[in-house]
């Protein structure tokens, strides 16, 4: 993920709505800009089949990003 003098917000919502994850990024605490973000969600807190929903909003500056998800069983 790239953040260039942006302060981002990112959350994981179930499909009822409810938080998942959600952490605030802010490029101060990044390296040359870059700035990685991952969350581990284990299979307590997930259903097998259901809508999850990634937002990730920019409240100051500009973001570009590459969103990878892995599923394992």
């Amino acid at each position: 993920n790239t953040f260039e003098d942006c302060l981002a917000d990112l959350a994981l919502h179930d499909s009822e709505g409810n938080p998942l994850e959600n952490e605030t990024v802010d490029t101060s605490n990044c390296s040359q800009n870059q700035c990685d973000v991952s969350w581990t969600v284990d299979s307590g807190r997930l259903e097998s089949v259901g809508t999850y929903e990634i937002s990730i909003e920019c409240k100051e500056g500009s973001v570009s990003y590459n969103v990878t998800i892995d599923v394992s069983y």
